[in-house]
C-alpha cells in the first residue's frame, strides 16, 4: 500500500502513488517485478503458452530458451503516470516552460 493507491470499495482502481509523494524526483523511473510463484494458475498458463510458442518457433529455427517455472515473472516499468504531462524530448521547450508541447 505504500507504493500504490487503491481505490476504496466498490471501486477497483489501482495506480502508483505519484513519485513526489514518496520523496522521489518527479521524473524518476520505477521498476516493478511480480514473481508468479504465488500464482500457480498463471504460471501454469504461461508454461502452456511457452510450449506453444516454442513449438511454433521450432520449424523456423529461431534460437530461444525457456526458463524454469519458478523464474517466471512479469516486469513493469513506470516511466511516468498517464496523467503526468511529459515534454516532447525532441523539442527544446518543455511543458514546464509554459510554451506547450
Amino acid at each position: 500500500r505504500r507504493w500504490f493507491h487503491f481505490e476504496e470499495p466498490p471501486g477497483v482502481g489501482v495506480w502508483p502513488v505519484p513519485y513526489t509523494q514518496m520523496g522521489l524526483p518527479k521524473d524518476c523511473t520505477r521498476l516493478v517485478v511480480l514473481m508468479l510463484e504465488e500464482a500457480p494458475a498463471v504460471a501454469a498458463a504461461a508454461a502452456r503458452l511457452s510450449r506453444e510458442v516454442f513449438a511454433a518457433l521450432g520449424p523456423c529455427e529461431v534460437p530461444a530458451f525457456n526458463v524454469a517455472r519458478p523464474s517466471y515473472h512479469v516486469t513493469v516499468f513506470f516511466l511516468s503516470l498517464p496523467t503526468d504531462p511529459v515534454a516532447d524530448p525532441s523539442q527544446k521547450r518543455s511543458l514546464e516552460d509554459g510554451d506547450g508541447a
